[in-house]
């Protein structure tokens, strides 16, 4: 085997591989630690621009499904105010009918029939007037109280003292407005705010996982590099310690020859004596 030592050439190929195996290894270390595959924009150009896409676009999603959320919990909202407006609607209907009984109802009990028929009336204002969803006060401009309280109320003012019979048409009028107002908010959370939800959730998940696949660390596949890279690097520092010998052996030979030299030179001198 040759032996040179101006150039080393398993040195040089040693070395090589010793620092392409100490990068690899230094990679897959900064991967396990921060969780992501990309740390630089070197590690994948074209995975930064991706990445930053599907990060901008999920961004995006996230911002419509709250808004999504936000309008189905305003809708519950006022269907629960609406469902509570209703039943008082349905009392208040009652008393109608009691009270256009004139022939079973006494003065006195026409009397409690008016304040309790008062009572709803107010109770109606009240979550007409407070019902609220994160500070907006959605049935304020509604109306719904005003028209109940218009059905049964007379020509001079006093509750249950008109003609009843119309009273409970209006009253009834007055009670399918409400159911109709919970009816079609029912439908846009049915058909209009849950599909649109249900299809940006599934498109979020999907944009997030592409994302995931292209910025975050596979730790089972980087684990198995950060080890692969570790041995090599061993293997390529024993390779560079093998390779250094080359210069020991051609300084032995230097030296063996230096002996040789000397000892012919030595030998020779008492031939020339004699």
């Amino acid at each position: 085997m040759a032996i040179r030592i101006n150039n080393n050439v398993p040195m040089l190929r040693a070395q090589r591989a010793f620092m392409r195996s100490t990068r690899e290894s230094f990679q897959a270390a900064m991967r396990l630690a921060t969780g992501k595959r990309i740390n630089r924009g070197a590690d994948d150009p074209a995975g930064v621009i991706a990445g930053a896409s599907l990060g901008a676009h999920a961004k995006s999603l996230t911002s419509e499904i709250k808004a999504l959320e936000r309008e189905r919990f305003l809708i519950r909202a006022k269907d629960g105010a609406l469902s509570e407006i209703a039943n008082l609607g349905i009392e208040l209907d009652s008393l109608v009918v009691q009270a256009a009984n004139t022939g079973g109802t006494s003065v006195t009990e026409r009397d409690s029939l008016r304040l309790q028929a008062g009572e709803i009336i107010k109770a109606m204002h009240f979550i007409q007037d407070t019902s609220s969803f994160n500070g907006e006060l959605f049935l304020r401009t509604s109306g719904v109280a005003t028209r109940f309280e218009a059905a049964i109320k007379g020509d001079d003012g006093d509750l249950l003292s008109g003609d009843l019979e119309s009273a409970k048409d209006a009253t009834h009028s007055a009670l399918s407005s409400v159911n109709q107002s919970r009816a079609i908010a029912g439908a846009r959370e049915r058909f209009g705010v849950n599909p649109i939800f249900r299809v940006k959730s599934v498109e979020l998940e999907n944009t997030v996982a592409a994302q995931s696949s292209i910025e975050d660390t596979d730790f089972a596949k980087e684990v198995s590099t950060f080890v692969r890279a570790k041995t090599l690097e061993q293997t390529g520092l024993s390779a560079i310690q093998v390779a250094q010998t080359a210069y020991e052996l051609a300084l032995q030979l230097v030296d063996q020859a230096k002996e040789s030299a000397n000892k012919i030179e030595s030998e020779s001198k008492p031939a020339k004596a004699a």
